[in-house]
C-alpha cells in the first residue's frame, strides 16, 4: 500500500472544485420572463416523424396540411 502525501492529494484534503461550464448570473429567472405560448410552439412542424404524429394526433398540427411519413413502431 502506498503512502499519500499532501502533494498527491491526502485523504484529509478537499477534492478540487471544477467549473461547471456556465455563467448563470445573466440568465433570467423563470418568474421574470413571460409564459411561453405552448399552442403556438407545438403548432410548428417538426422534422421528427414521431413528434409530427404526436402533434397531429393532439390537434396542434392539421392532419391535411402536414405530410405523414408513416407510422412509427414506437408510437401507437
Amino acid at each position: 500500500m502506498t503512502e499519500h502525501t499532501a502533494a498527491d492529494g491526502a485523504d484529509d484534503e478537499a477534492p478540487p472544485r471544477y467549473a461547471r461550464g456556465a455563467e448563470l448570473s445573466q440568465v433570467p429567472l423563470a418568474s421574470e420572463v413571460p409564459r411561453p405560448n405552448l399552442k403556438e410552439l407545438l403548432g410548428i412542424d417538426s422534422a421528427n416523424p414521431i413528434l409530427r404524429e404526436a402533434r397531429i394526433d393532439a390537434g396542434f398540427l392539421p392532419a391535411d396540411e402536414v405530410p405523414r411519413v408513416g407510422r412509427s413502431l414506437c408510437y401507437k
